[in-house]
C-alpha cells in the first residue's frame, strides 16, 4: 500500500480519487490548493502526488517546482491532472518534469490500474487486482516504454472513416486490429477469436453498442474482455445506459488521440492481469487434478463434493456469487494433498500417527498453494478449515461452531459423505444408508447440525 496526496480544487474529482484509492487500501491525503498541498508533502512525505495544474494561488507547475527544490520532497513522484490531453499540454508537462499525467474526468475503470504504474514496486498492493504490478517503466509523459505488450483490439463502427482512424492509430503502437462494421459482424468475429479489447461505436443500425456490450459481458468466453463505448452522446442517461450494459469505459467523439492511447493502454494491462489470474487458476486446478491422479480411489471426488456442496448452498438460499465461490472451493479443497507422498495417499491400511500428522497438513498446505491466486481469496478459509469439527476437535486450528466459516462447514459435510461412500485402499465404500447414519450420529459434534439436516433433506428428495 502507498501514501498518496491528491491536490485538486475540484471537490468532486478530489472526493472520487480519494474514495477509489481508499477502497484499494492506500493511505489518502487530500488538499484543495497548492499551498496546503506543499505543507502536507513536507509533513508526510507521500509516495505519490496527483496535482491539478489549474490550482488557485500556486498552480500545478509551481507546486512541482517547489517539491523538486526541497531535499525533503524531491523524490516524490508527481503526476499532473489534465482536463484535456492535447499535445501541447502533454509537451509542457513533459518539459516541466512531471513523472506522468492523467486526464479528468477520472475514469473509474482505469484510474487504479494507471495509479499502480506510477507507484514504487514495494508499495504496490499485491492483494488487489487493480493494483497488479506492471513491469513497464514510464517515460516523463506517462507513456509506457517498449516493454508494454501489444494486444488484439476489435474496432466496431458503421462509419468507415472512424474505423480507419482507430486502425491506423492502434497499429502504429504495435496492436493487432480487427474491424467490424456492425454489432452482428463483431459477434461473428468474437465467435472465432476473442480480442483483448473492444472499442465500439454506440449508434449503429441493428445491434447497437449497448446491445453489443451486453452480449460481450453475458458471454462466458468474452465476459472479461474490456469494452469501451465510443460515442458522441454525452447525456447522463446515455452514460447510465452504458454502465448498465457493462461498459468498462467511455470515449467521447471526436476521439482525442492521447486519451485513446491512455485508455487502451490501461485496459489492456487490466486484461493481461485477468488472463494471468486465469492462467494461475488453471495451474492450481491442474494440481487438484494431479492429486486425484496420484490416488485412483479419489477419482472425480472433487466433482462430487462440488455437486453436494452447491446442492446444500442452494437450499440455504446462498446467492449465485456465493454458490460460485463454494463450487470453486470444493474443486480446490484437497489441492494441498499434492504435497503428500503417494505412499501415504495409497497406503492399503490405516495410517500411523506420524502419517496422520502429515496428512493433516494438507488443508494449510492447500491454503498456501492458493494464496498467490488473488481471485481465490474468498476460497482460502474454506480450503483451510474444511476439516474442523463443530465441537472444536478438528484441525488445523481447532475452531468450533460458527467460528468455522460457513463454506467450510458445508464442505465438511459434502467431503465426508463422499469419502464415506467411496472406495479407499483399505476399505470399500459404505452404502448411502450407512453414511447417512454416521452423519446423523455426528451431527452437532463433527458437523454443523443445520448443514447436516439440509443435506439429508436433499439426499432424501434425490433418492425419491
Amino acid at each position: 500500500m502507498a501514501k498518496i496526496l491528491v491536490v485538486d480544487h475540484d471537490v468532486a474529482c478530489r472526493a472520487l480519487a480519494g474514495k477509489l484509492l481508499q477502497r484499494a487500501g492506500h493511505t489518502v491525503l487530500l488538499a484543495q490548493d497548492g499551498i496546503s498541498g506543499l505543507v502536507q508533502a513536507q509533513e508526510t512525505a507521500p509516495d505519490l502526488m496527483l496535482v491539478d495544474l489549474s490550482l488557485p494561488e500556486l498552480n500545478g507547475f509551481e507546486v512541482l517546482n517547489r517539491v523538486r527544490a526541497s531535499k525533503t520532497t524531491a523524490g516524490i513522484r508527481m503526476v499532473a491532472l489534465l482536463t484535456q490531453a492535447m499535445e501541447e499540454h502533454v509537451a509542457r508537462v513533459q518539459a516541466a518534469g512531471f513523472d506522468g499525467y492523467m486526464t479528468k474526468p477520472l475514469s473509474v475503470a482505469t484510474f487504479l490500474p494507471e495509479i499502480g504504474t506510477y507507484l514504487p514496486v514495494h508499495t504496490r498492493r499485491a492483494a488487489t487486482l487493480v493494483a497488479a504490478e506492471v513491469p513497464a517503466e514510464r517515460n516523463r509523459t506517462g507513456d509506457a516504454l517498449s516493454t508494454d505488450q501489444p494486444g488484439t483490439v476489435l474496432a466496431v463502427d458503421d462509419v468507415a472513416v472512424n474505423v480507419i482512424f482507430l486502425t491506423k492509430l492502434l497499429r502504429s503502437l504495435g496492436h493487432r486490429v480487427l474491424t467490424a462494421a456492425s454489432g452482428q459482424e463483431a459477434v461473428s468475429i468474437m465467435a472465432q477469436e476473442v480480442p483483448d479489447l473492444v472499442l465500439t461505436d454506440v449508434m449503429m443500425p441493428g445491434m447497437d453498442g449497448f446491445e453489443l456490450c451486453r452480449w460481450v459481458k453475458n458471454n462466458p468466453e468474452t465476459r472479461f474482455v474490456p469494452v469501451v463505448l465510443v460515442t458522441a452522446l454525452s447525456g447522463v442517461e446515455d452514460r447510465i445506459s452504458g454502465i448498465e450494459s457493462g461498459a468498462d469505459d467511455f470515449l467521447t467523439k471526436p476521439v482525442n488521440r492521447e486519451e485513446l492511447l491512455a485508455r487502451t493502454r490501461s485496459l489492456l494491462r487490466m486484461k493481461r492481469a485477468i488472463d494471468e489470474l486465469e492462467d494461475t487458476e488453471n495451474v492450481i486446478r491442474a494440481l487438484a487434478n494431479a492429486v486425484e491422479a496420484k490416488d485412483m480411489y479419489t477419482e472425480q471426488h472433487t466433482e462430487r463434493v462440488a455437486l453436494y456442496s452447491v446442492a446444500i448452498g442452494q437450499r440455504m438460499g446462498l446467492s449465485a456469487e456465493d454458490l460460485k465461490i463454494l463450487r470453486r472451493a470444493a474443486f480446490l479443497h484437497d489441492v494441498g494433498k499434492v504435497a503428500i507422498s503417494e505412499t501415504i495417499l495409497r497406503k492399503p491400511g490405516p495410517l500411523s500417527d506420524a502419517e496422520m500428522a502429515i496428512m493433516r497438513e494438507h488443508p494449510a498446505m492447500g491454503e498456501r498453494i492458493c494464496q498467490p491466486l488473488r481471485s481465490a481469496a474468498p476460497l482460502l478459509s474454506a480450503i483451510r478449515h474444511h476439516h474442523e469439527f463443530f465441537d472444536g476437535r478438528g484441525y488445523p486450528d481447532g475452531l468450533q461452531g460458527e467460528q468455522i466459516p460457513m463454506f467450510a462447514r458445508i464442505l465438511a459435510v459434502a467431503d465426508s459423505f463422499d469419502a464415506m461412500t467411496s472406495d479407499r485402499p483399505y476399505r470399500q465404500g459404505m452404502s448411502w444408508g450407512q453414511a447417512i447414519g454416521i452423519l446423523r450420529t455426528g451431527s452437532g459434534s463433527q458437523w454443523d447440525p443445520s448443514v447436516v439436516d439440509i443435506f439429508l433433506s436433499w439426499v432424501g428428495s434425490a433418492v425419491r
